[in-house]
């Protein structure tokens, strides 16, 4: 974490003073994008998702809005609102109330708009990138609901649909499985229950080796 906060405070420096190692941001644009990527990525592991937010929507102003950089900012930005509404959830013994189930219904809308975006600038990982971004938040939704109740279903669907756009990487696929057999709800074929063990082994493997907050976040 020391090193993580230590990164922060040179990079919030060197943004402010819009120069890094003796370079200026005009004369490499790429280095901008470079320090507030990093940042906001920082941010996010040491929890101040606020902050991450404000980064990665700052970065925005240095990527063309046709560009694949531009709609994974976009998704990393609503993904950083995502972790503060949900750390929020927590805050408030687990209470979602009407306020905070529209913020996260703005979080999916605005990257639906920049999945489609992606799709038509032919970004086609960070489209999938995002879809299963969107796959992740409905899962949490739906955790956040009684099971077989009409939200709870309505949640699943949304993330299975999401997930299924979300290509062949590891999270898509594995929370594909996981929306479509309801967290245990149903009796899961043989050939699920194979595919589910194995994705599982790969996803907890991942996460053991990323102790850091967002990491965590969708895991309660």
């Amino acid at each position: 974490r020391q090193d993580e906060e230590r990164a922060i405070r040179n990079l919030d420096r060197a943004t402010e003073s819009r120069r890094v190692e003796g370079q200026t941001w005009e004369s490499n644009p790429k280095l901008v994008q470079f320090a507030y990527y990093w940042m906001g990525y920082a941010c996010n592991n040491v929890a101040r998702y606020t902050q991450a937010a404000e980064v990665f929507h700052s970065a925005q102003r240095f990527a063309d809005e046709d560009t694949a950089l531009y709609s994974e900012l976009v998704r990393m930005q609503q993904e950083s609102k995502f972790f503060f509404l949900a750390r929020r959830y927590f805050e408030r013994n687990r209470t979602a109330d009407d306020e905070l189930m529209k913020e996260i219904d703005q979080v999916v809308a605005t990257l639906g708009a920049e999945f489609d975006a992606a799709n038509r600038h032919d970004a086609k990982e960070v489209a999938q990138s995002i879809a299963t971004t969107q796959g992740n938040i409905m899962t949490w939704v739906a955790r956040t609901k009684p099971a077989d109740t009409d939200r709870f279903d309505k949640a699943l669907a949304a993330a299975l649909g999401y997930y299924k756009k979300g290509g062949k990487s590891l999270w898509a696929r594995f929370g594909c499985v996981e929306a479509a057999t309801a967290f245990g709800s149903r009796t899961m074929t043989d050939g699920e229950i194979e595919e589910y063990t194995a994705l599982e082994g790969l996803a907890n493997a991942k996460t053991q080796r990323r102790g850091e907050p967002r990491s965590l976040t969708l895991l309660h």
